[in-house]
Formats: C-alpha cells, sequence, structure tokens
C-alpha cells in the first residue's frame, strides 16, 4: 500500500512538499526563538537601573543592622523590616535590598582583610 502511494508522487512533487515542510520548520523555529526570548523565566525579570545608597541610608543600615556586618552575617526578613520600620531613611528599599547591601558589604569587607 505504501509503495502505491509513493508510486503516485513523483520526484518533483515529493521535493515541492520537502521544500513547503522545511519552510513551515524555519517559521516554526523563528517563531519558537521569538517565544523564548519573551516569554519565560527572563521575561519575568523587571529590568531597573540601581540606585545607589545614599549616606543617610548606609547610616541607617549600620546603625539597626550594624551587628550583622560586624558578626560577618546575612540578616533575615523579619530583621530588615524592623530596620526599615524603625529608620525613614529605608522606605524606599525593600527588605530583600537591604539584605543584599548586607551581603554584598560583609563580602567585600572580608575580601579586602
Amino acid at each position: 500500500m505504501l509503495n502505491s502511494l509513493t508510486d503516485t508522487f513523483t520526484d518533483e512533487s515529493l521535493d515541492e512538499i520537502d521544500s513547503y515542510e522545511s519552510e513551515e520548520n524555519d517559521e516554526e523555529i523563528a517563531e519558537e526563538s521569538n517565544i523564548e526570548k519573551t516569554s519565560g523565566k527572563s521575561s519575568n525579570k523587571v529590568s531597573t537601573k540601581a540606585t545607589p545608597w545614599s549616606k543617610e541610608e548606609i547610616r541607617a543600615v549600620e546603625r539597626r543592622l550594624g551587628k550583622f556586618l560586624q558578626l560577618k552575617k546575612i540578616p533575615g526578613k523579619k530583621d530588615c523590616e524592623e530596620a526599615k520600620l524603625k529608620e525613614t531613611a529605608l522606605n524606599n528599599r525593600s527588605w530583600q535590598k537591604i539584605k543584599h547591601y548586607i551581603r554584598n558589604r560583609n563580602s567585600k569587607l572580608s575580601s579586602v582583610f
């Protein structure tokens, strides 16, 4: 049965089908690559510009979370949120940014000494 089907197609018609399928594949690949660029983990991230820490913010972190700098420990969410409530200078920073500041500062201090 298969032979009878292939016999009905000429070599030229098979070449046309192959070229048509390859064009479809090329379009699918192009669409998939666009999807990968616009969706997935990277699209969920919002690109933001890094805001430098002001002297006031640094002093507030040192006042409230200085013990973590001395112990070379990283504060938890609760510690960061408490510091944020007590220091108005930290209102524009999330608890995660405060935590990352302490972590980065600790790693900077440990690499210097």
